[in-house]
C-alpha cells in the first residue's frame, strides 16, 4: 500500500534555504525554498464540508474558519518503508539573516503547518469516504471532530488523517520544548516554531490496520489513540459529573454511528472510537485536485 504525506508551509525567502525530510533517518528529499508562500483563512459553512463527507449535520449554516495553505510538499511513501513506529523529521538548513551589529532587515523564514497522512487509495473526494466502510469492517465507530467555537474553532479539532498545527488559547498555558504557541487575533495559537526542526511520529494502528500520523492531547501530552467505546462512556459520565455535578446518559449525549456513513455498524464492548478531522476534507479536496492533474 502507498501513502500520501503532505506537508504545508509558509515561507519568506532571503537567500537559499531548504528543508530536509527524513523518515527513520533515511533521506526522503531536500527541498529548496525559492519563493514566498503564504496561507489564508476562509469561512465555510458547516454543510460545505459535511456534504463532501456525505454526512448530514445540525446547524448547516454555522461558519467555520479554515486555514488554507498555498504550498504543500507532497510525498508518496510505500508501506514497505514503514515500521510499526516511525520518526519523521523536518530539518531546516541554510536559514540566514543579514545580521549587522544586531540589526536584521532581511531573513529566511519558514513555518510548518498542518500535515496530512493517509493511504493513497483514500486520497481525494469522494475516495476518502471509503474510510467509513473500512472502519465498519474493523468495528470502529467514527465521529467528526469539528470544534465548538463559532469562528476560531480549529484548535479544538483533532483527528484522522491530520496533524493539526492550531490550538485554542484556553487549551495551553505556556511553552514546551520544541513548541511555540503564537496567539493570533486572540483566538488561535500555532504550535509550531518558525525555522525550528520538527519531528513527528507515524505509527501502525492495530485497530485501524493502517499507518497514521500520531497527535497528542494538549492537556496531558498523551497520544490520541483509539478509545474503547466502553471507556469513553465511563469517562464521559465521570467528567460531566466532576465538571457540572450533572449525570448525563452517554448513550444519548455521546457519539453514535451515523447511519448514512456506517449503516452496518452495531457497537459492542470491543468497539473503538476514531475521531475524523471534519474540516480537513476541504484541503484534501484542493490538494488532491492539484496533485492529480
Amino acid at each position: 500500500m502507498r501513502y500520501i504525506l503532505a506537508v504545508s508551509i509558509s515561507t519568506q525567502v532571503f537567500k537559499k534555504p531548504k528543508l530536509e525530510f527524513r523518515l527513520n533517518s533515511r533521506l526522503l528529499d531536500e527541498y529548496p525554498i525559492i519563493e514566498d508562500y503564504h496561507f489564508t483563512y476562509k469561512e465555510f459553512k458547516k454543510n460545505d464540508f459535511f456534504k463532501l463527507w456525505g454526512a448530514p449535520t445540525l446547524w448547516p449554516n454555522k461558519l467555520y474558519t479554515i486555514l488554507l495553505p498555498s504550498k504543500w510538499i507532497v510525498f508518496e511513501i510505500d508501506d514497505k518503508d514503514l515500521l510499526d513506529h516511525n520518526n519523521l523529521d523536518i530539518i531546516f538548513k541554510n536559514f540566514v539573516t543579514n545580521n549587522t551589529n544586531g540589526f536584521i532587515t532581511k531573513y529566511d523564514l519558514c513555518t510548518v503547518y498542518d500535515i496530512i497522512f493517509l493511504p493513497k487509495k483514500f486520497f481525494g473526494v469522494p475516495k476518502i469516504t471509503k474510510i467509513f466502510d473500512h472502519c465498519t469492517s474493523r468495528n470502529i465507530m467514527t465521529y467528526f471532530s469539528c470544534g465548538e467555537d463559532l469562528r476560531y474553532n480549529l484548535g479544538s479539532v483533532r483527528g484522522w488523517p491530520v496533524y493539526s498545527v492550531l490550538a485554542r488559547n484556553e487549551q495551553i498555558q505556556g511553552q514546551g520544548e520544541g513548541l511555540y504557541f503564537h496567539i493570533q487575533d486572540n483566538a488561535l495559537i500555532f504550535r509550531s516554531t518558525p525555522n525550528a526542526n520538527r519531528s513527528y511520529v507515524i505509527v501502525w494502528d492495530e485497530n485501524l490496520q493502517l499507518h497514521r500520523i500520531q497527535d497528542f492531547d494538549f492537556a496531558t501530552g498523551v497520544p490520541l489513540d483509539h478509545t474503547p467505546l466502553k471507556d469513553f462512556y465511563k469517562n464521559f459520565v465521570e467528567e460531566n459529573k466532576r465538571a457540572s455535578n450533572t449525570v448525563y446518559d452517554p448513550q444519548m449525549h455521546g457519539p453514535i454511528p451515523l447511519k448514512e456513513l456506517q449503516p452496518n455498524l452495531v457497537p459492542n464492548d470491543k468497539t473503538t472510537l476514531l475521531a475524523i478531522h471534519g474540516q480537513s476534507i476541504i484541503n484534501i479536496q484542493r490538494l488532491a485536485n492539484k496533485y492529480t492533474q
